[in-house]
């Protein structure tokens, strides 16, 4: 119950009642009954239920911690309802539906909705609507009812103001209703000011400008300018460029104080004076300008001389040199134009643009340079005869016949004759002529590749292929006047039922001749194939084309000694009558 110490200090434990017993120290015993009461002063609750929204509750029984007796007894509390409070809006009340709250209990935390009233707020737009009498008629966009609101006045615009300025005023501006355009509130003057001027630049008059002060005022920024003294004027001077033969000169004025262009007078060209040296060549008098101008041949230099022998169809340029230190375009413009060439005969010299001279015909001319009116130099030009009346005349002895040609067709020329004089005699028909030329070959020539030149191949060396058969052949035909064409075609295999086979890609030529083969058919064509030895006069060319079934315009023949055909595979293979100029497949039609 209670407890002592040393010093005999009791110390209470709990309630209840016991004796304490001590030895004094003279040596007796003592005893003392000591009484402990609980003064309650820790306490508890139990049994305590607290009431909710859906139960009753209770309040609790009050006992002592210490001594655990019981103080008070409890009470009974009765059940109550939901405390509920508004927590968030589910809908927002609108002009056209309810609006729909959350709601909680504070209590016991069970929820519900509740509905609340329709808002009498309508959503509108005074823009959309139309103003009149100071509202506005206009509709709710949510429910579609129709109202007449009063303009809000809510923005105003400015109109109006004017800043004011170096004696300028201002003006505030007057302030409207943005929706109504309403005057809501009217502005005031504003008075201007003086110009604060300040002295910002002195500029010195010049020969063209007055000198002035410029001044700016400090507060609006215009400036203006005062004239302090007149301008000065130009002082002319000159610069004199003397004109020479070719380039113009000039008088140029400028000031002598500002350097600015005053113009220029224009001093026109003196133009060259000619005349011709000893030497031949061209000077100008003033200039000492040196003008060389020629004719070039084809054939050399060595026909820059005063007599002059060209073959017939020679084209000879003329070519014109510049003057030292002048370049081609000054030429062109200025030493060109001033030549002039002349030829006495235009029908066996003719001078085309002053570019070339050809010759057309055998003959004599006499060709005449001009410069600026000076006779600057004269050709005597021989024209040769063309290659078949060259032979001709050779075999007539006429002087003229070799005239232009060089050495190497000269011995050709002379070939040809010697075979047209030795194989052909004058009381031959055309059939026995075609007989003495194609036999000449058979005795004097022999098929080897040589050169590219025809003539040179089969007259001087006596050998070449079928292009220099077949063109050489068409000589002969041309100086005899037996009309013939060289054609050509491809090599074709020979079956042996006498058809046609493939075709061997291998190029070939041969001619045609137009005769009487003295068979009784009168005059016919008939092929001629000196390469490969054919002279057949039984079947003419349309008799093989009417039987090949090939027409006018391609034809074939069978050479006797080879398991070959040749056939006509292109028309633009036919090569051209060397007098006529006639295609073959065109005039063979007179079959």
């Amino acid at each position: 119950m209670a407890t002592v110490s040393k010093k005999g200090a009791i110390t209470a434990k709990k309630p209840g009642k016991t004796t304490i017993t001590c030895k004094g120290k003279n040596g007796k015993k003592y005893t003392c009954k000591v009484s402990v009461t609980c003064l309650h002063s820790q306490n508890k609750l139990v049994d305590e239920k607290k009431a909710s929204c859906m139960e009753a509750g209770y309040t609790g029984d009050t006992y002592c911690d210490i001594c655990n007796k019981m103080i008070k007894k409890g009470q009974a509390v009765a059940s109550g309802e939901h405390n509920y409070q508004e927590k968030y809006t589910y809908f927002e009340a609108t002009c056209n539906r309810p609006g729909i709250v959350a709601c909680v209990c504070v209590n016991c935390g069970a929820g519900m909705y509740k509905e609340t009233e329709k808002s009498q707020n309508h959503i509108y737009d005074y823009m959309t609507g139309t103003y009149t009498d100071g509202g506005y008629a206009t509709k709710c966009t949510m429910c579609g009812s129709e109202f007449m609101v009063p303009c809000p006045h809510g923005d105003l615009t400015k109109k109006g103001y004017v800043e004011a300025g170096c004696g300028v005023d201002g003006y505030t501006g007057d302030y409207y209703c943005a929706y109504c355009d309403l005057l809501m509130l009217k502005g005031e003057v504003v008075a201007g000011y003086e110009h604060s001027w300040e002295l910002w630049d002195q500029v010195s008059a010049t020969c063209t400008n007055d000198g002035y002060d410029h001044y700016i005022c400090n507060l609006c920024g215009v400036g203006i300018d005062l004239i302090t003294e007149t301008k000065i004027g130009h002082t002319e001077k000159q610069t004199t460029v003397s004109a020479n033969c070719i380039d113009k000169g000039y008088i140029k004025r400028y000031c002598g104080q500002c350097g600015t262009d005053l113009g220029a007078t224009e001093l026109p060209a003196l133009g060259h004076k000619y005349y011709i040296g000893e030497d031949g060549w061209v000077y100008c008098e003033r200039e000492g300008t040196v003008i060389n101008i020629n004719l070039l041949s084809v054939f050399g230099s060595e026909y820059l001389t005063s007599q002059v022998e060209i073959p017939p169809e020679t084209l000879l340029s003329i070519v014109k040199v510049c003057p030292v230190d002048v370049s081609y375009n000054e030429c062109l413009e200025q030493i060109y134009p001033k030549v002039r060439i002349i030829s006495s005969n235009t029908d066996v010299l003719e001078v085309n643009d002053l570019t070339t001279i050809k010759a057309k015909k055998h003959g004599k001319a006499e060709i005449s340079i001009y410069f600026d009116e000076l006779l600057y130099k004269k050709y005597d030009v021989t024209v040769g005869y063309d290659l078949k009346t060259a032979v001709l005349q050779y075999i007539k002895g006429d002087a003229d016949a070799l005239v232009g040609y060089d050495e190497q067709h000269k011995q050709i020329i002379q070939e040809v004759a010697n075979v047209i004089t030795t194989r052909i005699t004058e009381d031959m028909s055309d059939y026995q002529k075609v007989q003495a030329i194609y036999q000449w070959y058979m005795d004097e020539t022999t098929y080897m590749s040589w050169g590219n030149n025809a003539l040179c191949n089969i007259f001087l060396y006596h050998c070449g292929e079928c292009d220099d058969f077949t063109l050489t052949f068409a000589l002969f035909m041309d100086i005899l006047e037996i009309e013939c064409y060289c054609i050509g075609g491809d090599i074709y295999e020979y079956n042996e039922d006498g058809t046609v086979g493939r075709n061997l890609d291998v190029g070939h030529a041969w001619n045609a001749i137009y005769i009487d083969a003295e068979n009784g058919k009168n005059r016919q064509w008939y092929y001629v194939d000196v390469t490969w030895t054919e002279l057949e006069t039984n079947k003419t060319v349309g008799f093989i084309n009417q039987m090949d079934g090939i027409g006018f315009y391609f034809g074939e023949y069978t050479a006797r000694h080879a398991t070959s055909s040749f056939k006509i595979t292109n028309a633009d293979y036919f090569y051209y009558n060397m007098v006529g100029r006639q295609e073959f497949d065109m005039i063979h039609q007179k079959e």
